[in-house]
């Protein structure tokens, strides 16, 4: 069975019993966050070992870690134990940082119970945890064995956190697959846009799994949104990452349509599209003065500038663009 594969389920648990059926594991230890536990875990029925983080982007750093391996110590985990990641974004992230490096690694499965765990976070193997607030600076290229999803759990999700996943939706569309931005347009049934995205997302990273060519491409919109959300985190007004991510995708398709990538028609139309499905504004002067710093501290960069991924058009994109800082704020700033 190939790591990673995406199993889509009406009944979790049976999948999960199915699965650890087939395996030999001599012990299932579930992570999850208070949200999940309150709405997802009951599912499962009575759970022997649990680790239960507190919810949040602000959470997804060096001290829940050290956290959560001493309770795989104090469990007795070991080689043989699987590890269940049942959350959004922030456990898959941090649940597979942990299974990667406890005891030099061991098995792990995600269960994503938010649309964008389902689409994005939970898929292609980035784990990571955030450093002093700066984004996934120590994390790992691991592979869950399965990956479970369940729609099911969508019914817990408040209209927020839909639009804040419909971003990840919306940027695979952009940049690598015009046939989910025309179904997203078009209104094609939920189920199946997130097959389509997760599909997608899944074929990429199993191309280019360590990030080295097209999977860079993914990362439309995250330079500077991820820059936006540690900026959030920094003034203790965390905003989600969806909508952060949109925000960044508006900025950097300035950036494409400054640099002769797109023309006016694909940059409105990809803007108003953004803004209308997640409801969310373009950066103002302020908020890009603000991000300035942050950006050069990007993970992504080289000594040709600032390092982005930008449309070439609607579902296609380039990747490696480098762009100096003076060059960013000028053309936001006069945007």
């Amino acid at each position: 069975m190939t790591k990673g594969r995406i199993i889509y389920t009406e009944n979790v648990k049976k999948s999960l019993e199915d699965f650890c059926a087939e395996n030999s594991f001599n012990q299932l230890v579930f992570i999850c966050d208070v949200n999940t536990e309150k709405h997802c875990l009951p599912i499962f029925g009575a759970i022997n070992n649990l680790i239960v983080i507190p919810a949040g982007e602000v959470n997804k750093e060096i001290e829940t870690y050290a956290f959560i391996i001493k309770n795989l110590i104090h469990l007795k985990a070991n080689r043989s134990t699987l590890i269940i990641n049942l959350g959004g974004g922030v456990v898959t992230d941090i649940g597979g940082f942990v299974a990667s490096t406890f005891m030099r690694g061991i098995k792990f499965i995600n269960i994503p119970t938010t649309l964008l765990g389902m689409v994005d976070a939970s898929i292609g193997g980035k784990t990571g945890i955030d450093f002093q607030l700066h984004k996934n600076y120590l994390g790992t290229f691991a592979l869950p064995e399965i990956i479970l999803v369940d729609t099911n759990f969508l019914k817990t999700l408040a209209a927020e956190e839909f639009k804040s996943g419909l971003a990840e939706m919306i940027k695979t569309g952009i940049i690598a697959n015009a046939l989910l931005f025309n179904a997203i347009k078009d209104g094609i049934e939920f189920e199946q846009l997130i097959s389509v995205a997760a599909k997608t997302k899944s074929e990429i990273t199993e191309r280019d799994l360590y990030d080295q060519g097209e999977r860079q491409l993914l990362n439309f919109g995250h330079t500077i949104g991820h820059a936006y959300e540690t900026y959030r985190l920094n003034i203790e007004q965390p905003i989600k990452h969806g909508f952060a991510i949109s925000k960044g995708m508006m900025a950097e398709t300035r950036l494409a349509f400054a640099l002769g990538m797109i023309n006016e028609d694909e940059l409105n139309t990809i803007i108003d599209f953004i803004a209308i499905h997640t409801q969310q504004k373009e950066l103002s002067s302020e908020d890009i003065m603000a991000i300035s710093p942050l950006l050069s501290m990007d993970k992504k960069n080289s000594q040709h500038g600032i390092v982005f991924s930008l449309p070439t058009g609607i579902g296609k994109g380039k990747a490696k663009v480098g762009i100096m800082l003076n060059e960013i704020q000028k053309i936001l700033l006069h945007a």
